[in-house]
């Protein structure tokens, strides 16, 4: 006999214990309580991180009643890429202020590591990754994924980010006070953590996952405490001569005016980088996007091929424009060209906004790109854009590594604040065009929707 079950239709959401406004300040209270206790009492500073991720974890599921995913841990095929995009430019935008100080003579950076065998060096590296790791996890959790979400229930979210910005700004302050910091530092810093707190928020307010505010916290953490030293574990030792007014003295940038600077740049490239596309897929060429693509690649070509020949690397020169050349032409011709519909239209040669000119070597695929060739694409990026930045380095081209990375910066901007949401390549990995516009642009091309389908997609 068949076996007859009951099915439960939820028709309204479970409603919390309490009002979630409340608990989000109850989390704030416990939180700050905790933090200041860290300064007092050592199992509590050892255990920190560990109880306030419970306490988070206890009250959304137990009294908020909600699912932990939604605390902004959604996994999707793009999740790593915000991780690593958000640790990256947290880095390089860091990078390019410390740099500008070292010219500049505000600070000294002396090298720590270099009598150290390199194998310690990235062992202890790795440790103090993993506790960063754990830091930006847990004040992202708290600060983003908990107390501005449920916020949100009652407050519109621009008021939410800039409430929990204020708490986070807060969290800090037993920091600040038991180190003594001089008053302008302090008020400073209270100000810099204010802004990267709203930067912070809305990386997590617009993408709706805490993997780009992780990544961005991380990112900026780890170069600041372990790659030039302001806590002195890093491999500089650093030094501040300048005004301490600028460079935040011996606090570092979150401290000065440099750091308020950092963060309002930052600001500016989560809020390019996170809009929304608008529907104007670039179905046919035209120049605009072409010049803009071409604009981004030059300010990052010209600082890096006149840096390796002040250097003296030609021969690293040749290998990157020999690399450059079989990438482009061959390989990303072959793994993400021959997908784009703009390769199935008439003539041998390319016409697009990216790779316009190249020729055609490969048949038209209008299938989505499978998984190994996106990984591919991933790694043959980091090489192509990558490869130069550890020889400027080496060769001590300080003023055209920061103009490369500057142009590295404005180029990811161009690709992902406008470009990446209008290509019609939806199976890139960097592609941002949104669900319900794929689908629509498939229903007007039957051979491209055949193909996607036979590959698993599923439309609406």
């Amino acid at each position: 006999m068949e076996r007859q079950y009951d099915v439960v239709v939820m028709t309204e959401p479970v409603k919390s214990r309490f009002p979630r406004w409340l608990t989000a300040v109850f989390m704030f209270v416990i939180t700050f309580a905790l933090t200041t206790l860290t300064y007092f009492i050592d199992i509590v500073a050892a255990l920190y991180y560990y109880i306030v991720i419970l306490l988070v974890l206890l009250l959304w599921i137990y009294v908020d009643i909600q699912i932990p995913e939604e605390l902004g841990f959604r996994f999707f095929s793009r999740w790593v890429l915000q991780l690593l995009l958000g640790v990256l430019v947290a880095a390089i935008v860091l990078g390019l202020i410390i740099w500008l100080e070292v010219l500049w003579g505000w600070i000294i950076l002396t090298p720590t590591f270099l009598a150290q065998p390199l194998g310690l060096v990235a062992g202890i590296l790795s440790l103090y990754a993993v506790n960063q790791a754990v830091v930006a996890f847990g004040e992202e959790l708290v600060s983003r994924g908990y107390i501005q979400q449920n916020l949100e229930t009652r407050l519109k979210i621009p008021l939410s980010i800039l409430i929990s910005s204020f708490m986070f700004a807060l969290f800090h302050v037993p920091g600040i006070l038991y180190n003594t910091l001089p008053p302008v530092s302090a008020l400073l810093m209270l100000v810099n953590l204010l802004l990267g707190g709203i930067m912070l928020g809305l990386a997590f307010a617009q993408t709706r996952n805490l993997w780009l505010p992780i990544g961005l916290h991380f990112g900026w953490n780890f170069m600041l405490y372990h790659i030039v030293g302001v806590r002195g574990d890093g491999l500089f030792q650093y030094q501040s001569l300048g005004l301490e007014v600028l460079t935040g003295g011996a606090a570092g940038p979150e401290a000065g005016l440099v750091g308020t600077a950092g963060f309002l740049f930052l600001f500016g490239i989560v809020w390019i980088g996170s809009k929304t596309a608008d529907g104007q897929l670039l179905r046919m060429f035209t120049r605009k996007p072409l010049l803009m693509f071409a604009f981004g690649f030059l300010v990052i070509l010209i600082p890096v091929v006149i840096g390796l020949v002040v250097a003296g690397f030609w021969i690293f020169l040749i290998v990157w424009i020999v690399y450059a050349i079989f990438f482009l032409q061959i390989w990303e011709n072959r793994i993400l060209c021959s997908h784009c519909p703009h390769y199935g239209s008439e003539g041998h040669i390319l016409r697009c906004h990216a790779n316009y000119g190249l020729y055609k070597l490969w048949k038209y695929n209008p299938a989505p790109m499978s998984r190994s060739e996106q990984g591919q694409m991933m790694i043959g990026v980091a090489i192509m854009f990558g490869f130069p930045f550890p020889f400027l380095f080496l060769g001590q081209q300080w003023l055209f590594l920061i103009f490369a990375s500057f142009g590295a910066i404005v180029m990811g901007a161009i690709l992902f604040g406008w470009l990446c949401l209008r290509c019609v390549n939806f199976s890139c990995p960097f592609n941002r065009v949104p669900k319900k516009e794929v689908d629509a642009f498939l229903n007007e091309h039957p051979e491209m929707r055949k193909t996607w389908k036979e590959k698993g997609y599923k439309l609406g």
